[in-house]
């Protein structure tokens, strides 16, 4: 017998949780399915993708099953899938997601320890929507010197996936930074950091990017935007093949800074809950109504003062060795429009950072 009790999004009570048994871990499940009113359940799966298979069969011989939702899964706090009963009654808390493991914020500035390789890192809630965590020294030393000189003589003019509306315009409205990709497999330094961060967020290593190095001088600012693609925003046939019409997106973002010397350039989350500086306890709601943030702006230069005086939004500064970890999707595989960021200008120096889809 389980005796269920439960919150949705770790904040909202469940009233109808209650006791069921079950002998199976299929049963077990099912059970949660009904108490949850799940509608992406297990049957359901089974039945689009068996209906899925018929109809392209008769078409192009292909399945296209794949880019159906995930199916949801449970997980122990330990960031591990739970999929078995055995599994299942070793533990006292579950967290239950569509597909992937998401952090919990629980609280502002909760701390959760983690260990990799015999390092503790720790990971600090620094907002609870958009769900931000802190880990300073995720990077060492000599990673970061290593990907700064390979990345300085390689650098180009950053580009952007411009929205439909958007189509036509210079990268440099948005964007005046310089990046390049560094391939993973060409670069046991990316492999051992990609290894930390499957480690450390919980995610699959095969769903992760190659990492983008970014390099900001005085005056260069990205403005603000969403590291997700909503599928009404990029509408043309090649961001619909990129994204399996939405159905590919991405989760998260781990961004890290390689170096400290620098001035500005802070990461702004432009509609972060703040009070005199500080993230709020105030959680956003529906009822709140418009996202706050920056004002309209009217001008490139009204743009470039703003990015310049960035003066909205919780700000984390940059540090070497210091990355966030922030969440694009919500638990249920919906873009959070709170997660929508900023790289205010550097004032003085340059800054090296990067970040990984």
């Amino acid at each position: 017998s389980y005796d269920v009790r439960a919150w949705k999004d770790g904040y909202f009570n469940i009233p109808n949780s209650n006791s069921f048994t079950a002998s199976t871990f299929g049963v077990f499940r099912e059970q949660l399915e009904e108490l949850f009113e799940i509608e992406r359940t297990d049957a359901w799966r089974v039945k689009s993708i068996e209906a899925i298979q018929q109809s392209d069969l008769k078409t192009d011989g292909s399945s296209k099953w794949a880019y159906l939702p995930q199916r949801w899964r449970l997980f122990d706090v330990y960031r591990h899938p739970v999929e078995s009963l055995s599994a299942l009654c070793e533990q006292q808390i579950l967290l239950l997601f569509e597909g992937q493991f998401i952090y919990p914020g629980v609280d502002l500035n909760f701390e959760r320890h983690v260990n990799y390789l015999g390092k503790n890192y720790v990971l600090k809630t620094l907002s609870l929507r958009p769900l931000l965590l802190q880990v300073d020294d995720l990077l060492q030393d000599d990673e970061s010197a290593y990907m700064i000189n390979y990345s300085r003589p390689r650098m180009v003019a950053s580009d952007v996936s411009l929205m439909d509306k958007d189509k036509g315009k210079a990268a440099t409205e948005f964007r005046t930074s310089q990046y390049v990709f560094m391939v993973t497999r060409a670069h046991p330094t990316l492999q051992d950091i990609d290894k930390r961060i499957a480690n450390i967020t919980g995610l699959d290593i095969e769903n992760q990017e190659d990492a983008q190095i970014l390099k900001y001088e005085v005056s260069n600012y990205y403005f603000s935007h969403n590291d997700y693609w909503s599928p009404s925003f990029y509408q043309s046939a090649e961001m619909t093949a990129m994204t399996h019409a939405g159905h590919k997106n991405r989760l998260a973002t781990v961004f890290w800074y390689m170096n400290s010397d620098v001035g500005g350039g802070c990461t702004s989350f432009t509609h972060a809950p703040v009070q005199n500086g500080y993230a709020s306890q105030s959680l956003p709601s529906e009822e709140i109504g418009a996202l706050p943030g920056p004002a309209k702006l009217t001008s490139s230069n009204d743009q470039i003062q703003d990015m310049i005086d960035c003066d909205y939004g919780l700000k984390v500064s940059p540090k070497k060795g210091r990355a966030i970890i922030f969440y694009s999707l919500l638990p249920s595989g919906e873009g959070d429009d709170y997660s929508e960021h900023a790289a205010c200008a550097v004032t003085k120096g340059t800054k090296w950072a990067a970040n990984k889809w």
